[in-house]
């Protein structure tokens, strides 16, 4: 009964929430500053007239922007885009086009598609309680790119954390937890569901990078009965193996993600890592994760920097030298899972109905 673990993580996080350390105003200023740029940097770049949803920075930060009160101007403008990319599915421009390989037109329809579907379907349950034509279209539309392995071809560029070898998992993930979280209202078809749960489930049979247990833990948490007890127990034992003494994880330890010019991996607990496996975990039944729960709500309030980021390093290059717009790519996606892991431990320590 998920309830059960929801009372207990409450009583843990009841004196996180009591005394929160963390600055919200801070955070809020740098997302929507970043989102910003990447609207116009992004339209730029690829000569259109809406953003790439990217992995790093939209993404994150459409999912967890309304955590910080009402929606700010760009999270408005972006889910805009997404609106007028998904109503004009047939005849919008694809965000990475032949000359960045042939291969490159297929695997932006299949990524576009399931990160359209999540972000519209998570707004439309926190907003609204029911989806919006806009949500049911996304969600067509991603089942119409799914493979017949039951992945989505997933946008790989050679860079870790998302957009590497094994990737596509993280995208399967992604569309399990878009579909399955409003398939009371939506069922999805009973075809493509198979497949989706028998490539998933595969995954149990292959040495799934922990940042992939973490995708696979996250969609279980969306869709009884995709994994056991004892294989949710098992992905758990892995995750909390992780941690490290200070309560952080880091990236290096989720995945072997080489850096392209050899810098090695940063040695600490990062932002990036510590706030997304914290905010999966918060997401299970699972009484024996409050612990680390709550080690890794008090690392993210103590290492956030003071201009509201988490500072997470890249894991491809050395980019220290770089111009902020590069530069802070994976600081971007540490804020905003930073944000949902925070309000997260909030949320629980308010009282709660069986």
């Amino acid at each position: 009964m998920r309830w059960i673990s929801s009372l207990i993580l409450a009583a843990l996080a009841t004196s996180v929430a009591a005394s929160e350390s963390w600055d919200r105003k801070a955070a809020a200023q740098y997302l929507d500053a970043r989102a910003e740029m990447w609207m116009t940097r992004s339209r730029a770049r690829q000569k259109l007239t809406t953003s790439c949803i990217s992995c790093h920075t939209a993404l994150p930060y459409l999912l967890s922007r309304a955590s910080l009160g009402s929606q700010a101007e760009p999270a408005l403008a972006l889910f805009a885009d997404v609106e007028a990319r998904v109503e004009n599915w047939d005849d919008v421009k694809v965000w990475y086009d032949t000359s960045r390989g042939e291969e490159k037109p297929t695997q932006s329809w299949a990524t576009e598609s399931v990160i359209n579907a999540l972000v519209l379907t998570t707004r439309d349950r926190r907003d609204h309680g029911s989806l919006t034509d806009e949500a049911k279209t996304a969600l067509r539309h991603m089942w119409a790119q799914q493979n017949d392995d039951g992945f989505w071809p997933w946008l790989h560029f050679g860079l870790g954390p998302w957009e590497a070898d094994t990737s596509e998992y993280w995208g399967a993930s992604l569309a399990a937890v878009a579909a399955m979280s409003v398939s009371h209202e939506l069922p999805p078809p009973v075809k493509v569901v198979a497949k989706l749960r028998g490539y998933l489930r595969s995954g149990l049979a292959r040495d799934l990078n922990v940042n992939n247990r973490l995708g696979l833990l996250w969609a279980a948490s969306t869709w009884d009965g995709l994994l056991s007890k004892a294989e949710q127990h098992q992905l758990v034992d892995d995750v909390l193996a992780r941690q490290r003494p200070d309560g952080g994880f880091r990236l290096a330890d989720l995945a072997p993600w080489p850096a392209k010019d050899g810098t090695p991996p940063n040695p600490s607990s990062d932002g990036l890592a510590t706030a997304l496996t914290t905010f999966v975990l918060q997401k299970l039944d699972e009484p024996r994760v409050a612990e680390t729960i709550v080690r890794g709500i008090s690392w993210l309030e103590q290492n956030q920097k003071a201009d509201g980021r988490w500072e997470t390093l890249s894991l491809n290059k050395d980019r220290s030298k770089e111009e902020d717009f590069t530069r802070l790519l994976m600081s971007d996606a540490a804020t905003g899972f930073a944000v949902l892991a925070l309000t997260s431990a909030t949320d629980a320590s308010k009282p709660t109905e069986p």
